[in-house]
């Protein structure tokens, strides 16, 4: 099982705020287009290829978490973002000695239910959404939304989760920013994984 609380450090700890010019609206954020303002990312994991689509301002990095896929932050916006791909054979293999799990029947719900206890049991959360069933580009999708308090952070940090169901992966997408910018990101977040779709391998 791949370790996502490595991320929740979140890099704002490292990084202050930078904003001191005019600040994004919704509005804003709701005039950008996947066609112009976004650029397209493919990644190839070992059993399955896909691709998502992220602001162009936003640079790939390495600092976020070891065993992301996908890393693109930018420091301006302190918007951040990771893609974890994991095996649903080596999930189905892990999550069967874990009894509380069992009552699932859809290894989707197994795995979001799994992913976020993992995740948040270090955290203060202050709201957390329920899961949201989405399709998006024809795949099963749990969508999560949380508000967490995190130690030597002043400001709470806003986070969007997308558990997805891949053929041969799932795919743990997580989004996050300040409480302050949430409302500007969640726009852009709706555009960037409205974006993800998995890539047809050819033999």
């Amino acid at each position: 099982m791949k370790n996502i609380f490595i991320f929740v450090l979140t890099i704002v700890l490292i990084f202050p705020s930078l904003n001191s010019c005019k600040q994004e609206t919704i509005e804003d954020a709701k005039k950008l287009s996947l066609q112009n303002d976004f650029k397209t990312i493919t990644r190839n994991t070992n059993l399955e290829n896909y691709q998502i689509k992220v602001p162009k301002y936003m640079e790939p990095t390495k600092i976020l978490n070891p065993e992301a896929d996908f890393q693109f932050l930018h420091l301006y916006n302190e918007e951040y973002i990771i893609i974890i791909s994991e095996s649903k054979n080596a999930f189905k293999q892990m999550i069967a000695q874990y009894n509380e799990f069992k009552n699932e029947k859809k290894l989707l719900n197994q795995y979001a239910r799994f992913q976020t206890l993992f995740l948040t049991q270090k955290m203060d959360i202050l709201n957390k959404s329920a899961l949201k069933k989405e399709k998006i580009n024809n795949l099963n999708s749990l969508h999560l939304e949380l508000l967490a308090k995190l130690e030597q952070i002043d400001e709470n940090i806003f986070y969007s989760i997308n558990y997805i169901e891949g053929k041969e992966n799932f795919y743990f997408v997580m989004a996050w920013t300040l409480e302050s910018k949430k409302d500007v990101f969640k726009e852009k977040y709706k555009k960037i994984i409205s974006s993800f779709k998995i890539l047809v391998l050819k033999d």
